[in-house]
């Protein structure tokens, strides 16, 4: 490994948890501020509409500026965001700090990417970006575990602790990779190409009824995951009173246990066996799993099947990414579909964090229910979608 991207992989491992530290806290803050219920479910979508919303800018702006350079200038952003989230005081100044914060990791989020195709060649490619997943996925649980310890003493601490952390790694990644970068593309910014609903246009030329029901499950998957999480997350503080360790003990549970669970169940499912019909089963499990946690009446029974419900979805999320891989060989309509994917996966977190919200200030264990119906929905719809091309195939 080329000693570049040892630096890479190792920065990004340390900005990882920095990001995720202030993530067991939230919850508190906004509880502490004695807002509507319904605003964690707005901040969450204020910062997945600003990542919607920016990706394709940041896209745009990496092939004709170093890469770690907008990583200089996103993990500044971001901390200067969250210090905003740490002092607002009223519902627009939140929505307008997660907002902000939403932008930037965008920034940091394309730019990863975008580095680690740069420097590598395309057999080598695969590689360091499964492993840069995997060492984020690891990292955001170390990060939510110290968040959730630190945060129990004072929550403006994780913050600090969070910007600075944001601060010195962004100047690390300029200071120890800016030479190992080139810049190829010089040409002006084209607005055109920045519309985030550009996918769905051009997706209609090789859109199919099986890649629209295919589009319509992501969409559901991903509007029940973040409805379900971010409602977790929030309920555990709100009706039980836990402290923000309690959120950092579980997500390092489920990410650890997630991270297993890929790495042995996961890959086996998608060399060994039939993706959408594994997938949907996969759907099905955590849609019982979800409304078995509303029926039970006693507390750690609820928890438990949460984490079957929230673990799923974290094993699941590599099933679904191989499934919309799979959808096509062409090289031009692979790429048209992954970008459509992004933008049902963006619109779903959007569209889940705000009706979480909404659903949870009427009734607080709404949106559990919510979420393990459309994922039950969207289980079905695949596993029908499976059976019908089978049957299809025989014939």
């Amino acid at each position: 490994m080329k000693k570049s991207l040892l630096i890479f992989h190792i920065l990004t491992i340390f900005q990882s948890i920095a990001n995720n530290l202030a993530h067991p806290v939230t919850p508190a803050l906004i509880n502490n501020l004695a807002l509507r219920d319904s605003m964690f479910g707005f901040a969450f979508a204020a910062m997945s509409t600003g990542i919607f919303l920016f990706s394709l800018f940041w896209g745009e702006l990496s092939s004709r500026i170093k890469k770690t350079t907008i990583l200089l200038i996103a993990l500044v952003g971001y901390g200067v965001a969250q210090y905003l989230f740490m002092i607002a005081t009223n519902e627009i100044m939140i929505v307008a700090a997660r907002f902000m914060a939403g932008v930037f990791t965008g920034g940091f989020q394309v730019s990863q990417l975008n580095y680690l195709v740069s420097q590598n060649s395309l057999e080598d490619r695969g590689y360091h970006l499964t492993l840069s997943s995997i060492l984020v996925i690891a990292s955001s649980t170390v990060g939510y575990f110290i968040g959730g310890i630190v945060g129990d003493t004072s929550i403006p601490l994780v913050f600090y602790i969070q910007v600075l952390s944001c601060f010195v790694v962004g100047i690390l990644y300029y200071v120890l990779l800016t030479k190992s970068e080139t810049v190829e593309k010089k040409a002006s910014l084209d607005i055109k190409k920045m519309n985030p609903l550009s996918s769905i246009g051009l997706a209609k030329d090789v859109l199919t009824p099986m890649i629209g029901v295919v589009m319509v499950v992501v969409l559901f998957a991903w509007m029940a995951s973040t409805s379900f999480d971010q409602s977790f997350n929030y309920y555990i503080r709100d009706v039980f009173n836990f402290p923000p360790s309690y959120n950092g003990y579980l997500k390092m549970a489920t990410g650890l246990v997630g991270v297993v669970a890929n790495f042995s169940l996961g890959m086996y499912l998608i060399k060994r066996t039939n993706v959408k019909k594994s997938y949907s089963v996969l759907m099905a499990i955590m849609g019982v799993s979800g409304l078995i946690a509303v029926w039970v009446q006693q507390l750690w029974l609820f928890i438990f099947f949460a984490f079957i419900f929230i673990a799923l979805d974290a094993m699941s999320k590599p099933l679904q990414q191989s499934l919309v891989a799979s959808l096509s060989d062409d090289y031009h309509e692979s790429h048209i579909l992954m970008g459509f994917y992004n933008t049902m996966r963006s619109l779903g977190m959007i569209v889940g964090a705000l009706l979480a919200g909404l659903i949870y200030e009427q009734i607080k264990i709404g949106p559990f229910v919510f979420a393990s119906v459309v994922i039950l929905v969207g289980g079905f719809l695949l596993m029908r979608m499976a059976h019908l091309k089978d049957s299809f195939n025989a014939r």
